[in-house]
């Protein structure tokens, strides 16, 4: 089951605070979730983005990483959940490690297809499949080579693979940096 939050949070609180009172209540409850570099991350960054203070306070209900989620969408930063770690980076900002080069002939399976985001409307993001890559995680920086050239960010990634099966791939979608 999905760990849940409920609260709320008053009138001017900071989001920062908000969340690092919800990170911590994810900590408390999932003792098993490490929550180090997250709590880092809050301490010295910025959260305050386009949302200064809650205005007129602001309630939570609900799985909490979705809470969380609706409280970073007003912020520069992005939160994920990797192998029972929670991450937050700036929306622009990817992993240290090496850029995973993509395309024709490195790997790329079939079209990159673009995807309709009603939330990132503005944005180019991509939908694409290729040979295993277990380099790649939320937030790794891809350069893809070929007809949709260009630098994008992970954000949504699966691996799969089939011992018995011809199957090893990675299906991302990734967004335009």
């Amino acid at each position: 089951a999905e760990t849940r939050y409920k609260g709320t949070f008053a009138k001017g609180m900071q989001p920062k605070d908000a969340v690092t009172q919800m990170v911590s209540s994810l900590k408390s409850t999932l003792s098993h979730f490490d929550v180090s570099q997250a709590t880092a991350r809050i301490a010295q960054g910025d959260f305050a983005g386009a949302l200064g203070s809650f205005g007129n306070g602001f309630s939570a209900d609900g799985p909490i990483l979705a809470e969380i989620n609706r409280i970073m969408a007003h912020t520069n930063f992005e939160l994920s959940s990797q192998d029972e770690k929670l991450v937050i980076q700036e929306k622009n900002e990817t992993t240290k490690d090496l850029a995973v080069v993509l395309g024709p002939g490195t790997g790329l399976i079939g079209e990159v297809e673009p995807v309709r985001d009603a939330k990132h409307q503005d944005a180019l993001i991509i939908k694409l499949k290729s040979l295993l890559r277990h380099r790649l995680v939320i937030g790794s920086k891809l350069v893809l080579q070929g007809a949709t050239k260009g630098s994008y960010k992970v954000r949504k990634l699966s691996h799969r693979g089939d011992t018995h099966g011809p199957e090893w791939v990675t299906e991302l979608e990734a967004v335009h940096l």
